[in-house]
């Protein structure tokens, strides 16, 4: 029978005809082929997802995962005060002037970190909160060797339709204040989210938020779950370890696998 080797006098074994085109254990030769094959371009694929995964974290920034520096949930303040300490962190927010404006109101969940639960919210109300000014200082500490320091401040915010809609944060640096962004702010609950860079060791953050463009003197506007969080961003060398682990991974060993 054409493909099957025997020795001389060797009995045809009935199954002989089953094996026909087989190897030694039944098993087909082209089917063993392609399973190999798929094995190996199934590990190319593990190895380009990985790569994947690496470039994309470069892409999107690299950086870690936030920190919590300060935060706030303003459930626990009170009327009139006009210095309020973080409520998890260390930080703290100074009204000044504005503590004769300011009152409690209902707040929401977003941006809540877990475990802050809805209660109240931050607001001012009067035509006077525009001549006034909230600062915001936490001491942030040393950046991450090799790396820079990102801050980034979020809440939540909304206004009454008469209220104030707009909000301007200032930064205080050696020039002075600098304007980081002026926010438009909605009539629902919103996230809003300032970030903003150190190009050197950063030590205590000043920061200033001023109000305005409200119609009338029973506009209002409500701030909750204040957060003051920093990442720290890959050093130029450190992006290009991670270029050189996404080639790796995703190339890496491909004449491995051709033989």
């Amino acid at each position: 029978m054409a493909g099957i080797r025997r020795t001389k006098g060797s009995p045809v074994d009935r199954h002989d005809r089953d094996r026909e085109g087989r190897g030694e254990m039944g098993h087909e030769v082209g089917s063993v082929f392609e399973s190999t094959m798929r094995e190996q371009a199934a590990r190319i694929d593990r190895r380009r997802i990985v790569g994947t995964a690496i470039l994309a974290s470069m892409l999107t920034g690299g950086t870690t995962s936030a920190d919590l520096i300060s935060g706030w949930h303003f459930n626990q303040i009170e009327t009139g005060a006009d210095w309020i300490s973080a409520d998890e962190g260390r930080g703290w927010i100074d009204l000044g002037g504005l503590s004769t404006s300011m009152d409690s109101y209902q707040g929401t969940d977003l941006n809540a970190v877990p475990g802050w639960i809805p209660g109240r919210s931050l607001g001012f109300r009067g035509s006077e909160v525009e001549d006034g000014s909230m600062l915001l200082g936490a001491s942030l500490g040393g950046m991450t060797p090799g790396g820079s320091l990102e801050g980034r401040l979020s809440f939540a915010a909304r206004r009454s339709p008469t209220g104030f809609d707009e909000m301007t944060l200032e930064r205080w640096t050696d020039a002075g204040w600098t304007r980081l962004e002026v926010l438009d702010v909605d009539l629902e609950w919103m996230t809003e989210e300032v970030t903003f860079a150190f190009d050197e060791v950063a030590g205590d953050l000043l920061l200033r938020i001023d109000f305005a463009g409200a119609t009338s003197g029973a506009g209002t506007i409500r701030i909750d779950n204040l957060r003051l969080e920093t990442t720290t961003v890959p050093a130029p060398g450190g992006l290009a370890l991670l270029a050189l682990a996404a080639v790796s991974a995703g190339g890496g060993g491909r004449g491995r696998d051709r033989d």
